[in-house]
């Protein structure tokens, strides 16, 4: 079997010779995303093209450039083109997002982020225990967990960044990962780091749009709404106050001139008797 560069991610397989298939695997999955099985026994014979990646972007089509022959799908039916599916994972019964082999979980009580296994079968249940780290913003006046939130971030010390590649610590003078020992897998932990600094960027982000900016914005409001009643309530009983005093100087205005008039009838008395 020999494979060639399509150029635009696709790869054109020639089969010469059929019988070179018996238990040989060419790998070519870490350019093209595909793993080419030879099988020659009696009961499945052919050639298997399997997607190495996981999860729905994951897929496997081929094309017929010359001759005929049959394809099928993992279940058997005719098919040339075939596509993963994600895994469908619970956790404290809530369902979990899953792209590939990461799945993530957010609720009021966790916020979770961790990688499958590509060994794990179906139906497995498995138990972890949480037992620290992260931090929690109160964001309402009552200690409860609808009214507080959750968020934690991995270590980002060179020792802790990087992935199946290598730690970004590797990549020091005399590391095996260095410039002078390994330029492409030093190049390949940069661009897990990356991705890893990027992703944790875009959770804080989120977090602080979403989560910290919204409520802020939302205790101002209320405290604005808060102070506009008060006020208003001190408007009011200042009205009240002075419409009382007006109330008491026409009553106290009101009664001096019912004295004055009073005293002036018997003064009127006593200049007709002089």
């Amino acid at each position: 079997a020999a494979v060639g560069d399509g150029g635009d991610g696709t790869a054109a397989v020639t089969l010469s010779d059929y019988a070179e298939l018996s238990g040989g695997v060419v790998d070519v999955g870490s350019q093209w995303g595909a793993a080419l099985l030879g099988n020659s026994d009696a009961a499945n014979t052919g050639l298997t093209i399997e997607a190495t990646d996981y999860g729905s972007d994951a897929f496997v089509s081929v094309k017929a450039l010359s001759g005929n022959f049959v394809m099928k799908n993992s279940a058997g039916a005719v098919a040339d083109r075939a596509a993963g599916s994600d895994a469908r994972i619970r956790v404290n019964g809530y369902e979990a997002v899953t792209t590939g082999l990461t799945a993530s979980i957010n609720t009021a009580s966790v916020d979770l982020t961790f990688s499958l296994a590509s060994t794990v079968a179906a139906g497995t249940r498995m138990m972890f225990s949480i037992v620290g780290g992260g931090a929690q913003f109160q964001l309402g006046p009552d200690v409860v967990s609808n009214q507080q939130a959750r968020i934690g971030i991995r270590s980002v010390n060179t020792a802790k960044l990087g992935g199946s590649s290598g730690r970004l610590q590797e990549l020091r003078s005399g590391g095996s990962k260095s410039l002078t020992n390994d330029v492409i897998g030093a190049a390949a932990v940069v661009d897990e780091v990356i991705s890893l600094v990027t992703n944790l960027r875009g959770r804080l982000g989120a977090f602080q749009r979403t989560t910290v900016e919204t409520n802020i914005n939302s205790l101002n409001d209320t405290l604005e709404n808060l102070t506009a009643a008060e006020s208003a309530i001190r408007d009011a009983d200042f009205a009240a106050e002075s419409a009382k005093l007006t109330r008491a100087q026409i009553l106290v205005q009101s009664g001096t001139s019912v004295l004055s008039i009073a005293n002036q009838n018997p003064q009127a008395v006593l200049a007709l008797l002089r």
